[in-house]
Parts: C-alpha cells; structure tokens; sequence
C-alpha cells in the first residue's frame, strides 16, 4: 500500500535515487535548497522505499505550480 506525506525529512540521496529511476538524463543533485524554497513537497512510499515526489512552488496566494513530479519506474502505470 502506498502512503503519503507532506513535506517529510528526505534524503538526497533517496531522491536521488528515484529521479535516477525516472529520467534517464538525471545528474546527482542536492535537493535541500529546492525543498526549503517549495511551499510544500508530497513523498510517495512504498513501505519505507521512497516512490513518488511532487513539490509546489507559488506565490503564496492564489497560484501554485506542481513541479518535478517524478515516480519510480516500477511504479509508474
């Protein structure tokens, strides 16, 4: 069963991982400065496997943009 959470601690390296998983072209990155910046980021987990990430950035009103939204390989339907 999938869970769901918002704006959880999260690992670089889990990221990492599961970009690495969904796009080919991905380079390592360090996440921690994108995710202090987004109004909020949703991780997907299978059990404790990291599978689905989503951030929002906006204004802080009334517009908000989903981006980097990424799922494992394995996961994707």
């Amino acid at each position: 069963m999938i869970s769901f959470e918002v704006s959880p601690v999260v690992q670089s390296d889990a990221l990492n991982k599961l970009f690495t998983s969904a796009w080919r072209d991905h380079t390592p990155t360090d996440f921690d400065v994108f995710l202090r910046h987004s109004q909020f980021y949703i991780c997907a987990y299978d059990s404790d496997k990291l599978v689905g990430f989503v951030k929002l950035i906006g204004d802080g009103g009334f517009h908000g943009f989903l981006l980097d939204t990424t799922v494992h390989t394995d996961y994707q339907r």
